[in-house]
């Protein structure tokens, strides 16, 4: 297969992914570091996507960190967070430019960015290149990205291919 589709429901990837003959079907439980460690075997790349509730927001920094220890586990080589806007707090000017500070007001925020930081922190301390790519918003400007690691760019992706 060419790439691999993890999540906690096996009846929701088969029904978003299961026309699709390139992808690989995989289950997990993200509170589990040897079932993230499974799921993330043989793969070269990570693209995280997790998403929990909004009243859930507390998990994000506990499972980024099982998901860390999991996917270093498994000899995973890169790993990728795509942020959100959320770690960036008030607008200080518009357009939103790449180096605002990222000043939280909000518990989501605050919460994303506790996760982001992990991501940060983690990069250079295994063989796993880390990097978390975050989103500020402006009218001016609707997708501008801030790619944050220790080269200064972030390397086109490969397919996560066995």
């Amino acid at each position: 297969r060419d790439y691999r589709v993890v999540g906690r429901s096996r009846e929701a990837l088969v029904a978003a992914f299961g026309h699709d003959p390139h992808a690989e079907i995989v289950t997990w439980n993200p509170d589990d570091p040897a079932s993230i460690s499974a799921a993330a075997q043989g793969l070269q790349s990570v693209v995280y996507l997790v998403g929990v509730p909004y009243d859930r927001f507390a998990e994000h920094p506990p499972l980024m960190q099982k998901t860390l220890a999991g996917i270093t586990a498994a000899g995973v080589e890169r790993f990728v967070l795509i942020g959100t806007v959320y770690p960036y707090g008030r607008a200080r000017g518009n357009p939103i430019r790449e180096d605002h500070p990222r000043e939280p007001h909000t518990f989501k925020g605050k919460m994303r960015l506790a996760q982001e930081n992990l991501v940060l922190q983690a990069h250079g301390k295994t063989d796993c290149r880390r990097w978390f790519c975050g989103y500020p918003i402006s009218t001016a400007r609707a997708s501008s990205a801030v790619c944050s690691t220790a080269h200064s760019k972030l390397p086109q992706m490969e397919s996560a291919r066995r």
